[in-house]
């Protein structure tokens, strides 16, 4: 199975218990019928639960009914029945590690088939943090080649949210509306992961993470670009600037283009080579796609994994760092309104 990222804490993590008659749905513990014995004194109760996930709150779906019951919870079973349940590889930025049975480790596999014991017991899915690495949320384009200049794609992440992002507008080259298209194409990125990309405005230059310029001077057949400065050791990012050359973006395009470049203002160096995605060049359409989306959580495992808010924004770093630096441009055929 494949992650499909959600922005919310829980993912479903769906258990199958057999076809059972005497396996209830209802919201207080199983009825019982037919020739198990469940609930009778010489049946069996199993009580399912989730470990290490964000929340222990997540929906349980069981079939044959198909109805969703969030963890934990028990239900009366028969004993000496088969048991298959089905969890997740993934509940958020936590992966699926084993399934316990009182306690004791019964399979590393997110399928589980096995016989239902006599009397009470317990089974439980174990989360731990999210490996890092390009493969950490699929699917994505983590690990592929940018199509631009066949080099592959690199990673950077911001130490935490929100960021301060500065407009430039000294040079009067743009008027308001320009600005809230651009906004709204960043403002996605945060509305589909729910953390990732929240940001605030500032008028102070010097303070900005992310300074947005424009400028009417061409960069080859570029629209726009995005400049990276990182520290080595980590990959975090210390500042970043974004340029948009007006000329050449249709006033219809802002927004899309705006979603793109705050892409790599986010830490996505490189391209999809998939039309659809928004990191595509030229950018696709909007909204973000899943392997946009999953990119940029890949990105962020080690922040995910230490907590999305348990580390506060660094204080100013005083010692030497060494950093490096990132540029991208986007080509933009079909952006321009000419």
């Amino acid at each position: 199975m494949k992650l499909r990222y959600l922005s919310t804490a829980s993912v479903m993590a769906g258990f199958v218990i057999g076809s059972f008659s005497s396996f209830g749905c209802g919201g207080g513990g199983g009825s019982s019928s037919g020739g198990g014995g469940g609930g009778n004194g010489t049946g069996s109760r199993v009580t399912v639960s989730v470990s290490g996930a964000r929340s222990q709150n997540v929906p349980v779906e069981i079939d044959p009914a198909r109805s969703k019951i969030n963890t934990p919870f028990s239900q009366d079973l028969a004993p000496g029945g088969p048991i298959t349940l089905y969890a997740s590889e993934g509940v958020a930025d936590r992966q699926f590690q084993h399934w316990l049975l009182n306690g004791q480790v019964l399979s590393t596999q997110p399928t589980l088939q096995t016989t239902t014991p006599a009397g009470d017991f317990s089974l439980t899915a174990v989360y731990t943090p999210r490996a890092c690495g390009p493969n950490g949320f699929t699917p994505n384009f983590a690990g592929e080649l940018d199509p631009q200049d066949g080099q592959p794609n690199k990673l950077y992440w911001w130490h935490d949210f929100p960021i301060r992002v500065y407009f430039d507008e000294t040079q009067s080259l743009v008027d308001r509306s320009v600005i809230e298209q651009i906004r709204a194409g960043f403002d996605t990125w945060h509305e589909a992961t729910g953390v990732l990309g929240a940001y605030e405005l500032t008028t102070d230059a010097a303070s900005a993470d992310i300074t947005v310029r424009f400028t009417h001077q061409p960069e080859g057949n570029g629209v726009a670009f995005t400049d990276l400065v990182f520290f080595t050791g980590d990959n975090t990012l210390d500042k970043a600037t974004i340029t948009f050359i007006v000329p050449r973006i249709s006033a219809d395009a802002f927004t899309r283009v705006g979603a793109h470049e705050f892409g790599h203002a986010l830490g996505l160096e490189g391209h999809s080579n998939v039309p659809a995605d928004v990191m595509s060049i030229p950018s696709g359409l909007l909204p973000l796609t899943a392997r946009d989306i999953n990119t940029l959580a890949s990105g962020y495992c080690a922040y995910y994994n230490r907590g999305r808010h348990a580390a506060p924004r660094p204080a100013a770093i005083t010692e030497h760092r060494a950093t490096g630096t990132a540029h991208i441009s986007c080509p933009g055929s079909g952006i321009t309104g000419d």
